[in-house]
């Protein structure tokens, strides 16, 4: 990945729980949403309350990175995020990313949390 990095890409770095825009999944989906938008001179979506559609709006979003600007996603403590809404699940991460998209997770070794149990 260090060597990705040396190419004009886009990064965005969330240590989750520090800030109001990412202590709940609806709020960061909102925050990560708005901030691709603005990397790639996108109007400011209008986003909805509804998790699923902050999910497919997120999927949408992911897209526009390209080979001239792609896009670099680092969610550090994924732990930290209320279990609002599964977070902790993970099932709102795509198990696909679109090209030029790389993403970085971290999380605690915590059974009881239970990040990335899909059951």
């Amino acid at each position: 990945m260090k060597e990705k990095l040396k190419e004009k890409g886009m990064m965005i770095i969330c240590f989750l729980g520090t800030t109001v825009h990412t202590v709940n999944l609806k709020s960061l989906l909102h925050y990560l949403c708005k901030s691709i938008s603005f990397i790639y001179s996108e109007e400011k979506p209008s986003l909805s309350e509804d998790i699923g559609e902050c999910i497919e709006m997120l999927n949408k979003k992911l897209k526009l990175a390209s080979a001239e600007k792609p896009l670099y996603l680092f969610l550090d403590s994924v732990d930290q995020l209320s279990s609002t809404d599964q977070a902790h699940k993970m099932k709102w991460l795509p198990v696909e990313l679109p090209p030029h998209v790389q993403m970085m997770v971290s999380t605690l070794p915590n059974p009881e949390i239970g990040c990335f149990d899909h059951s």
